[in-house]
């Protein structure tokens, strides 16, 4: 009996990705020596794009994504992209300025920092075969997505009844439901999943309409994306392309909107009227413009414009603002920004004067953000821009690397803790880090309050987890 041998394939996924990490590394080296002669700072450009989509890309060849990979698409996409579209089609091609090649320099040490301490420790705390574990959906029973349903399309309207002490608990409860109806199957009905899932979009549509903001918008886009990927879903990669043109669109009315809901009695009227005034400045933006109703919205810019200006704003420029001031005109902060993390946990029931976290706003006013006189408007500063304007390059470039081990460390508890590779928990403990302008005590108190909290519903979620028990 002769037993048949099987020749390895030349082209496996490893191949395919040796290969494409050579490539993309020869493109990488090519940008940098181009860089020293390109006025225009393109070829900076191409070097932070490579360096934040390649992790990525290999992780898509190998069919194995970790936390570092999405959060540099997250920057790839918030930084990179929004710069492409400025260049391309609100500056015509004029090149990109100074502050923002110096912010492409930084982000490409940066960034090699955070990837170098990331998989360092994510070799020695997170086993092998732990990561090449399948994920897996956790199980509701019919009662249970009903109740969550609910709770979902009630989102929009709960702050009006809630006191403000209760919102922030609100606000994480509707990102924790709307991320299980993603994360989850029901086995006894799966029509009944659909439609909860259904709710989702609708909840969102009516949360814009009620306050005027595409925050809710935005994590169902994340979580969407982090779980198409990981899932390998690809149905869903047109509907999130739909949803991004969707919040660019609307992120071009929604100053005017606003202004109808809190200035013009827009917050007293019936749905149905508040969606006929988006129905009556989308026709103003885009279909048929009149020269008399500029003052609407915030610039006059063509179709093209408005829709890129919509995208750029899911970014984040507090680097290139940073690195242009500081210290020349702004005075290093030394440390200001860092004083109430070691407190923050020290509830004020016990410390009533603690240092508060309020240096969002002087941020604004100082970097001329806002206005000098705008004493209540608050302005995201991402982790690295703060590093920093504290203490300069070399805090910098630590804190890259300790925040790329606290990266490594998260993961590896989203991991385990209900035991085996689920999506939720997995997907959940990734919210503090993906967005662009999260300076690191608003990651570090996010993590810790996202922990306790998980801690708390680890029973309830170990139910839903025994996949028997709901079948």
């Amino acid at each position: 009996m002769q037993i048949a041998q099987t020749q390895p394939k030349l082209l496996n996924p490893s191949m395919v990705a040796l290969i494409l990490v050579v490539l993309m590394t020869l493109s990488a080296v090519n940008a940098y020596v181009k860089a020293g002669e390109d006025s225009s700072g393109y070829s900076w450009l191409v070097l932070i794009s490579i360096v934040q989509v390649t992790p990525f890309l290999v992780g898509l060849v190998l069919r194995s994504q970790n936390y570092l990979n999405f959060i540099l698409m997250s920057h790839f996409v918030g930084f990179s992209v929004s710069k492409y579209n400025e260049i391309e089609t609100l500056s015509k091609g004029k090149g990109i300025s100074l502050s923002w090649i110096a912010a492409c320099k930084e982000l490409v040490i940066c960034t090699l920092c955070m990837l170098v301490a990331f998989h360092m420790l994510r070799m020695v705390i997170t086993p092998a075969e732990l990561r090449q574990r399948k994920f897996n959906d956790l199980s509701l029973k019919p009662n249970n997505l009903r109740w969550i349903t609910a709770y979902i399309l009630m989102i929009p309207f709960l702050p009006n009844f809630l006191p403000g002490s209760l919102m922030i608990i609100h606000l994480a409860m509707a990102s924790a439901q709307v991320l299980l109806v993603i994360c989850a199957e029901c086995p006894k009905n799966p029509r009944l999943l659909m439609w909860a899932r259904l709710s989702v979009p609708v909840a969102c549509l009516a949360s814009f309409m009620s306050w005027g903001f595409l925050t809710m918008f935005g994590n169902y886009a994340s979580f969407l994306f982090m779980y198409s990927f990981l899932h390998q879903k690809k149905k869903y990669f047109v509907f999130i392309a739909i949803l991004v043109l969707f919040v660019s669109t609307i992120q071009s009315i929604k100053h005017p909107y606003r202004t109808f809901l809190y200035e013009l009695g827009g917050a007293e009227m019936a749905y149905s009227q508040r969606a006929g005034y988006l129905i009556y400045l989308f026709n103003l933006k885009y279909i048929n413009p009149e020269d008399d109703v500029d003052e609407l919205f915030e610039r006059e810019d063509s179709k093209e414009q408005s829709l890129v200006r919509g995208f750029n704003r899911i970014g984040d420029d507090s680097l290139e603002r940073v690195l242009a001031l500081t210290p020349s005109v702004v005075p290093f902060w030394n440390g200001e920004t860092y004083d109430s993390i070691p407190y923050m946990f020290i509830p004020r029931t016990l410390w009533a004067d603690k240092p508060g976290r309020h240096f969002w706003n002087k941020f604004g006013r100082q970097y001329k953000v806002l206005s000098s006189d705008d004493f209540n408007t608050s302005v995201g500063v991402g982790f690295l821009a703060e590093a920093y304007m504290n203490f300069g390059y070399a805090w910098m470039y630590l804190v890259a690397g300790l925040v790329g081990m606290l990266i490594a460390g998260v993961e590896r508890l989203a991991l385990g803790i209900l035991k085996e590779k689920f999506y939720f928990p997995y997907i959940t403990f990734m919210g503090p880090f993906i967005g662009l302008g999260a300076d690191l005590g608003s990651i570090v108190n996010s993590t810790m309050i996202l922990s306790c909290c998980f801690f708390a519903a680890r029973p309830f979620l170990l139910r839903l987890a025994r996949r028997d028990d709901y079948s």
